[in-house]
C-alpha cells in the first residue's frame, strides 16, 4: 500500500447528537418540584437511545411508569422519527389501564413535540410535560 501511495480510511465513529426541539410552544414541566407519583399508571416518562448492532445503529424509544419504574412500552427503528415514539406510547397504553389525567413526561426533542405525537396525547386525554436539556429521568420528582 505504501509503495502505491494508498492509505486505509478509518470510518468515523457514529456520535448521535440530541438537541432541544425548536417547538413554538414547548410544554411546561408539570413535574418540577413535585414528588414521584404514589400510584402506578399516572405518570409516564419517555426517552430515546441508540444501540449499535452488527447491521448498524438502531433507535430505541422507551416509556416507563414513574411510580413502578417498569417499562410499559417500547419501539425500535432504524430512524429516529415521530412514529418511533408514537409506537412506544401506543404499546404503553395498550399494556396499562386507561387513566384520566395521565401525564407524559419527556425532553423537548422533535419527536415528542411533533404534531402527530401531541395529537395522540390530546386524543387520549394525556397532559404533556417537558424537561429542559438532558435532565435524567432518575432525578424527576426530587425537590431541587
Amino acid at each position: 500500500m505504501k509503495e502505491r501511495g494508498l492509505r486505509a480510511i478509518q470510518p468515523k465513529q457514529f456520535v448521535p447528537q440530541t438537541i432541544d426541539s425548536r417547538a413554538d410552544k414547548p410544554s411546561d414541566n408539570l413535574l418540577e418540584g413535585h414528588p414521584l407519583p404514589k400510584a402506578p399508571n399516572m405518570v409516564f416518562a419517555g426517552d430515546i437511545t441508540y444501540i449499535r448492532t452488527e447491521s448498524g445503529w438502531l433507535y430505541l424509544a422507551v416509556v416507563i411508569d414513574l411510580c413502578s419504574r417498569r417499562v410499559v412500552g417500547w419501539a425500535l427503528s432504524e430512524q429516529m422519527r415521530a412514529d418511533l415514539v408514537v409506537r412506544a406510547l401506543e404499546q404503553a397504553l395498550a399494556s396499562t389501564p386507561k387513566m384520566p389525567g395521565r401525564i407524559f413526561h419527556s425532553d423537548r426533542g422533535s419527536q415528542y413535540e411533533s404534531k402527530v405525537f401531541r395529537k395522540l396525547l390530546k386524543k387520549l386525554g394525556c397532559d404533556k410535560a417537558c424537561r429542559l436539556g438532558q435532565t435524567p429521568i432518575t432525578t424527576l420528582g426530587r425537590n431541587q
